[in-house]
């Protein structure tokens, strides 16, 4: 009798294990994982794109980008793009920028159809000038 019910408590136990790690599958939302520039990144020259690499697969319609300057400018007009080949890896070229403090906004849609938004911001410093 004892036995029996050990082992109904581990079968139990196995049973809410596994449903809590399916769950955990169905509910990802795609997430930040990494960007070029990098959150709070000190540059010494204006970078050509702005990249995000996310948790998951990106909706390329419904996911954007868009870069600010200091008084809240947008400074680019074109759209972010998926790179080709990985659909985790959005893109957006950029002018080329003043020195100054920048805000990245972003919002995507993974195609799980969880929206993830967020910011995060960088900077571009005065470049020394060179001594003769």
């Amino acid at each position: 009798m004892r036995t029996t019910i050990i082992h109904q408590r581990f079968l139990t136990m196995g049973l809410l294990f596994a449903l809590l790690v399916s769950c955990s599958a169905v509910f990802a939302h795609a997430k930040y994982e990494r960007s070029d520039p990098g959150r709070r990144s000190v540059l010494t020259r204006s970078p050509e794109v702005i990249k995000i690499w996310f948790s998951e697969r990106l909706e390329p319609a419904y996911s954007t980008i868009v870069v600010k300057n200091k008084a809240g400018d947008v400074v680019s007009e074109q759209k972010a793009v998926l790179a080709e080949g990985n659909d985790k890896l959005l893109s957006l070229t950029l002018p080329t920028l003043e020195a100054g403090k920048y805000s990245v906004f972003y919002r995507v849609l993974s195609v799980d159809g969880h929206v993830v938004d967020s910011k995060f911001k960088f900077r571009i410093k005065q470049a020394k000038p060179v001594q003769p």
